[in-house]
């Protein structure tokens, strides 16, 4: 698909444009019929909302690879919405999107360290889902916030399973508990274990992040981003459960 739309590009006169995929597609913590997440990386000296315009003119005519096209230009993140014919998945376009690739390709990072990771990760996930809570649009939590409450349970578990990567830390693993182990002991860890109304879930460092730190009012959860300039992605959860 990305090969597609670099053609497209390069018949529309521009060949330096290029397309990054990120989000769960980049990362590997998603589902079969996640969307994919896709990027333009504008030419240097070129306007990126022009070049998402031309990408939207460039993707309806052809061969019919593409259907159900729509374009969002009014947004707040303007994205160009469709779906891949050959395998049914929907896709985003957007441009602008460096954070996010940082973002997708650090969680992709913590994903390679131990199957684990992306085991536990996609059970929590897959529990959210069956409760609907994995639904930012629908008010609830953006569902990469459950593979951050994965990772920072196994920075912490004892002993942990991974490092904090944004510290450079080294970690021997020499946890042995099995996935179903592991489970039980993420749920206990998120019930009992910590005062969750209190701390901020951070993966970026070992010491503890304070709410006054990240100036993050009362709220029921509070899940700082991995990059610096995001902090509670999870703002809409107060409104959910009120």
């Amino acid at each position: 698909m990305k090969i597609c739309i670099y053609l497209f590009l390069i018949c529309c006169g521009e060949s330096d444009v290029v397309v990054n995929v990120y989000g769960s597609s980049l990362s590997g913590f998603g589902f079969k019929d996640s969307d994919v997440n896709l990027s333009i990386e504008a030419p240097e000296g070129s306007v990126p909302s022009q070049v998402l315009v031309m990408a939207c003119q460039a993707l309806g005519p052809g061969d019919g690879i593409f259907e159900d096209i729509e374009s969002d230009f009014e947004g707040r993140f303007p994205c160009i919405r469709f779906r891949d014919k050959q395998s049914g998945l929907r896709c985003e376009l957007s441009t602008g999107s460096v954070s996010a690739i940082k973002t997708s390709q650090l969680l992709c990072d913590y994903r390679k360290i131990d199957p684990r990771v992306h085991l536990l990760a996609m059970a929590l996930r897959y529990w959210a889902r069956l409760c609907g809570v994995d639904s930012q649009s629908d008010g609830s939590m953006p569902a990469y916030s459950f593979v951050l409450m994965t990772i920072y349970f196994l920075q912490h578990c004892v002993p942990p399973i991974v490092p904090v990567l944004q510290e450079d830390e080294v970690l021997e693993v020499t946890n042995t508990d099995s996935l179903g182990e592991l489970w039980v002991k993420m749920l206990k860890f998120y019930t009992y274990d910590i005062a969750i109304e209190e701390i901020v879930i951070s993966v970026r460092k070992r010491e503890p992040v304070s709410r006054d730190e990240l100036k993050i009012p009362n709220r029921r959860l509070a899940i700082e981003g991995m990059s610096c300039h995001i902090f509670n992605i999870v703002t809409c959860i107060s409104l959910f459960y009120k």
